[in-house]
């Protein structure tokens, strides 16, 4: 591990005893690491609230705060913090407790500086490992997150362009009407004119009242397909029992009176 890796590893040392504190922080020191110091377990759980540390190197047997509060209570506040266990009183309950509960590793006094360093150096490796794992999560969250905005952007541009050959469908759809009805209306007004022609030459007051009844009612229509022309935007009006209507009243621009 190189050492400017090892400065920026923040390690709490809890230990009620002082000639203890003094003799790991020393030789975390020499190697390169920064530590803290605290006398008891209820200091080391205030340190661990007030600071961020990586790896927390703690005794088993203390006052009225012990390793394993001090260990629980550490994992409340980062789940990722690793927690080392040492005491002078080993038993093979102590040491599973511990290791159930969360600690990484379990050393026994009086221990080798070597092991305590190699314990030291795997919790550091394990800390980076799970920052960098808890990192590559949320990157993988937040592209999840934009992908998702990205799908739902793609579905309503779907929407969009359904609802514009919707749309254009019924534009071609009143083109077409219009123009099949445009042929025989244009007929039957010829027919009209042709009939009161020669109904002017013999004159049927019936035949005339007919026949201008005629004439108004294909002058709707046309006015109607004259409202067609006008369309800006097909609207339908939905109905109860499921069907959808064209709204030509609704549709025609405004610039354009309904009648």
């Amino acid at each position: 591990m190189h050492d400017k890796t090892r400065s920026k590893l923040n390690i709490l040392l809890v230990d009620d005893e002082p000639i203890i504190l003094s003799s790991l922080s020393d030789v975390l020191s020499l190697h390169g690491y920064h530590s803290d110091t605290a006398q008891s377990g209820e200091e080391g759980i205030r340190k661990i609230e007030e600071n961020s540390y990586d790896l927390i190197v703690t005794d088993l047997i203390m006052g009225s705060v012990d390793g394993l509060e001090l260990l629980d209570r550490a994992h409340q506040i980062d789940t990722d913090i690793v927690v080392i266990i040492v005491t002078g009183y080993a038993t093979i309950e102590s040491a599973l407790d511990a290791i159930r509960k969360g600690a990484y590793d379990y050393l026994v006094k009086p221990f080798e500086i070597q092991n305590f360093l190699l314990a030291i150096q795997r919790g550091a490796e394990r800390r980076r490992l799970s920052t960098e794992n808890r990192g590559l999560i949320a990157d993988l969250q937040g592209k999840n997150e934009q992908l998702e905005n990205a799908l739902n952007e793609l579905r309503m541009t779907q929407n969009r362009l359904l609802q514009s050959e919707r749309k254009a469908a019924v534009m071609e759809t009143v083109i077409a009407m219009k123009h099949e009805i445009n042929n025989p209306l244009t007929a039957i007004m010829s027919k009209i004119q042709i009939l009161q022609e020669k109904d002017a030459n013999t004159p049927d007051h019936c035949m005339t009242r007919d026949l201008d009844t005629m004439k108004s009612l294909v002058h709707r229509i046309c006015e109607t397909l004259k409202k067609l022309d006008n369309i800006k935007e097909p609207v339908s009006t939905q109905y109860c029992n499921g069907i959808s209507m064209l709204d030509i009243s609704g549709s025609v621009s405004d610039s354009t009176p309904v009648s």
